[in-house]
């Protein structure tokens, strides 16, 4: 089957759309302020799903010490597109934690996993929430 550009941008934009959707949400948090993280990848040739999964999965502890880090949400696509999903109290706080994570060992082993020119991030306020 061929796949033209602008479907698989579309199928794309709803799998991330879908991730963002259905996270499990957390009640107590204020929806004005909350922003959704949306980061998107591919791993470097050779990078195993195990050794990936590993060295993102190792970062949590650490995000769970940042201010108003919420919760977090890792997934690939069919097509070996890495998608992680992050939920914030404020845009401040994942400004003030993305600044100290750049300089963490952990992170650095992290990101070189990643392709950097297929990196992108997405943000957005959060406009509900999914209670049942």
């Amino acid at each position: 089957m061929i796949m033209t550009i602008a479907t698989k941008r579309f199928r794309d934009f709803l799998v991330l759309l879908s991730v963002t959707l259905f996270l499990p949400m957390a009640p107590a948090v204020a929806e004005d302020t909350t922003m959704i993280e949306v980061v998107t990848w591919r791993a470097v040739e050779g990078t195993s799903d195990t050794k990936m999964r590993e060295h993102a999965l190792a970062m949590t502890p650490i995000l769970k010490t940042m201010p108003g880090f919420i919760d977090r949400s890792l997934g690939k696509t069919d097509d070996g597109v890495w998608v992680d999903v992050l939920r914030w109290r404020s845009r401040a706080d994942f400004e003030n934690a993305g600044e100290k994570i750049i300089a963490l060992p952990e992170a650095a082993a992290f990101f070189e996993l990643m392709q950097n020119e297929t990196i992108k991030s997405h943000y957005a306020k959060q406009q509900g929430q999914k209670t049942d």
